[in-house]
């Protein structure tokens, strides 16, 4: 938010921007990920689906996307070393 009480929705609404949504899992992220979602719909934003960091909690992601019927992209691990190296080995697993 800036002085002129604009947010990043408002820049993404400007856009005409799809999102993505970027989830980290722990405790207390369905409700966030829920307000944030409901947010942008009513703004009528596109999201093109979801991304997961961390740990993967399943029961986190099976009532998100009941809750939604957004599609998960991927998963990201949280990683010990973060490098070029690093982001290419995990590129080339992806489907």
């Amino acid at each position: 938010m800036n002085y002129e009480n604009e947010t990043i929705c408002d820049l993404i609404i400007k856009l005409n921007a799809q999102v993505v949504v970027v989830v980290k899992e722990y405790l207390g992220n369905i409700n966030h990920t829920l307000l944030t979602i409901a947010h942008l719909r009513r703004e009528g934003v596109n999201i093109a689906g979801l991304v997961f960091v961390g740990e993967e909690l399943p029961h986190t992601w099976d009532i998100i996307s009941k809750q939604t019927q957004l599609p998960l992209l991927f998963r990201i691990p949280i990683f010990d070393k973060l490098d070029k190296n690093t982001i290419l080995n995990f590129v080339d697993k992806l489907d």
